[in-house]
């Protein structure tokens, strides 16, 4: 598996389908954008355990803790060597997303201004 970082990206979903896997190795989060498109684009996900990723993952990831390269290390060789796992990471990871998009989460608050405009 080949390790590449690239700076800005335009597109980023077409870009996202092209690898293999997706590593957040954060010290720091909120709720991260870069994991719910991951997510979304079916990839098998690393990240650390930080601000609302245990949230936004569930199982469908590799939860880390922070701060520890070695861990990060070991997950990524668990997707490597386990052809298995990577497909189950998929799959939770697209239906994980749906948890998230615009319909499950700003439709709601639309009604709610909207009962609460009327």
């Amino acid at each position: 598996m080949n390790v590449e970082f690239h700076g800005d990206v335009d597109d980023i979903a077409t870009w996202l389908r092209r690898l293999d896997a997706f590593v957040l190795p954060s010290d720091h989060e909120g709720t991260p954008l870069a994991l719910i498109e991951a997510l979304a684009t079916g990839l098998p996900c690393v990240a650390t355990d930080v601000g609302g990723v245990r949230n936004l993952l569930g199982d469908a990831g590799l939860l880390v803790a922070r701060r520890n390269p070695t861990a990060i290390a070991y997950a990524v060789e668990r997707l490597v060597n386990e052809p298995h796992l990577r497909l189950q990471l998929r799959d939770d990871a697209i239906a994980r997303a749906g948890r998230f998009s615009l319909d499950q989460q700003a439709i709601p608050f639309l009604e709610m201004y909207q009962r609460l405009a009327a």
